[in-house]
């Protein structure tokens, strides 16, 4: 995935005490840099294999019909969360 941050120019630079800067000159590479906005990251679904293993892990021996059920509460919740954060 692309890095924003490097297309965007930060605005800002803030030290380690909290004190800015907007000179570029004065911000050598130790001084934080401070954008307008957060780089906006595109949203990661998990994968089959993902959610298998997340079931597996939490879940001693679950049967194929519990398999099923798990897998679309995952896949709803990731249905939920996605739109929750697209909005």
């Amino acid at each position: 995935m692309r890095d924003l941050r490097k297309a965007a120019e930060p605005v800002a630079w803030m030290w380690k005490d909290g004190s800015l800067t907007s000179d570029p000159d004065e911000a050598d590479g130790t001084w934080t840099k401070l954008y307008t906005a957060p780089p906006k990251r595109e949203w990661q679904e998990l994968n089959v294999n993902e959610v298998i293993q997340v079931i597996n892990e939490n879940i001693t021996d679950p049967s194929p019909q519990l398999l099923q059920e798990l897998y679309g509460l995952v896949a709803s919740v990731d249905i939920w969360l996605q739109e929750k954060n697209s909005g």
